[in-house]
């Protein structure tokens, strides 16, 4: 990420709200929540820092479970802060451990990709419930 110390990596935490709705075995749709606690600056038109104040991610996605735990992630949404809202594609990758009473704990890797602006990696454990 361009910052206004130069390339690096950021690492900004965050808390998400993942509510899922499986079709059937293989097949569900999802509503993935991210809040970003925490403010930062991003590079924009090489030369302009913006400031990102705690924005809030909210994506719709596609979920395909395409090999016994492994489910693929795909779609879209939006990110929200006080200066932008910026429309975000997202893919991504959970494995899905189940530990009893429909109880699963899941490993997470997102790619969002912000049309035109920055993209940025997610790594996240997710706790889930199904009824």
């Amino acid at each position: 990420m361009a910052t206004n110390e130069g390339n690096k990596t950021v690492i900004v935490p965050s808390i998400g709200l993942d509510l899922e709705y499986w079709v059937n075995e293989e097949w569900g749709f999802g509503f993935h929540n991210d809040l970003e606690l925490e403010t930062f600056e991003v590079e924009k038109e090489h030369q302009l820092y913006i400031e990102k104040e705690y924005p809030v991610v909210f994506t719709f996605d596609g979920l395909w479970k395409f090999h016994k735990e492994w489910v693929l992630v795909l779609g879209s949404g939006i990110e929200l802060e006080n200066k932008e809202t910026l429309f975000v594609i997202r893919t991504g990758i959970e494995y899905e451990i189940e530990f009893g009473n429909h109880w699963d704990v899941s490993p997470t890797v997102f790619y969002d990709h912000r049309i035109n602006h920055f993209n940025t990696w997610s790594l996240g454990i997710g706790i889930g419930k199904r009824f």
